[in-house]
């Protein structure tokens, strides 16, 4: 097959919410579909609430989203994931699924809806206009947070710069689990999600296997129909996919899985 498939004992694990604080309670849902919405590997995790309530206590909150501070949004859009968004001329819900550059209009009356919150599938911040909940001296903190930024970076570099001109080997050894990787066959950074890098727009968790020298891939969707295996590799001689149908047991991607957008490093 030319190489020696090597395994893992099970599936990546999906990725994880942020611990959650200030949240709203007492939720009684009145639209099922969509009492929660939790969008994962963004700047904030939100979970969305279809209509206004009122808990035990008498606390009134009010729809929309609420990402894992409390803050509240009404309306929240994240590239190539489907949200709902409120009109505020006439209240009405539209879903909508975002991508750069879209301006949304209300399905019922036309207008345009506003957005309170926008998040790129790859950027590790959001730009936004500001939740619903306020605080004071926001731009000011940006600024401290920017200097105090700034400086950490100027004396991590210098740090670094010390260990590779002392300790090249460690250097080296610290590069190569680096929290980032840059795909150029697909043009764009994965981010590690657990112990493997992961490409939202594929949903594919990759990982290099050093034992057997192969990177090797998981595909939602495909991956996943094999319960505890499922793990591809690609096999540069034959030029085939392969994957784990079980423990050691590596068989060709069967022709109906293999999905136009599969792809795996140009070299081995």
């Amino acid at each position: 097959m030319g190489t020696g498939r090597g395994t893992r004992p099970s599936a990546p694990p999906p990725p994880q919410p942020r611990p959650r604080r200030n949240q709203p309670t007492g939720f009684v849902p009145m639209v099922p579909a969509y009492t929660v919405m939790r969008l994962f590997g963004r700047s904030h995790d939100y979970v969305y609430y279809p209509n206004s309530w009122t808990n035990a206590e008498g606390r009134t909150f009010e729809a929309g989203y609420y990402d894992e501070d409390g803050n509240r949004y009404r309306n929240v859009v994240v590239e190539n994931e489907e949200t709902v968004l409120t009109c505020e001329y006439c209240g009405s819900q539209t879903k909508v699924v975002w991508k750069e550059g879209l301006a949304p209009n209300c399905e019922n009356c036309g207008a345009p809806l506003q957005i309170d919150v926008r998040e790129k599938a790859q950027e590790t911040a959001s730009s936004y206009s500001g939740s619903e909940t306020g605080r004071s001296g926001g731009g000011f903190k940006v600024i401290l947070l920017a200097i105090v930024i700034i400086l950490a970076a100027m004396f991590f570099i210098s740090f670094v710069s010390g260990v590779i001109r002392d300790r090249e080997e460690e250097f080296v050894a610290v590069d190569q689990i680096s929290d980032s990787i840059y795909v150029e066959e697909i043009g764009r950074t994965c981010y590690l999600d657990g112990e493997d890098y992961y490409d939202p727009e594929t949903e594919c968790w990759f990982w290099f296997n050093e034992e057997y020298g192969v990177w090797q891939y998981w595909y939602e969707g495909i991956s996943s129909n094999y319960g505890d295996y499922g793990w591809m590799e690609y096999d540069y001689d034959e030029d085939q996919w392969y994957i784990q149908a079980g423990e050691q047991e590596w068989v060709p991607l069967p022709d109906q899985l293999k999905a136009d957008y599969l792809w795996h490093f140009k070299t081995p």
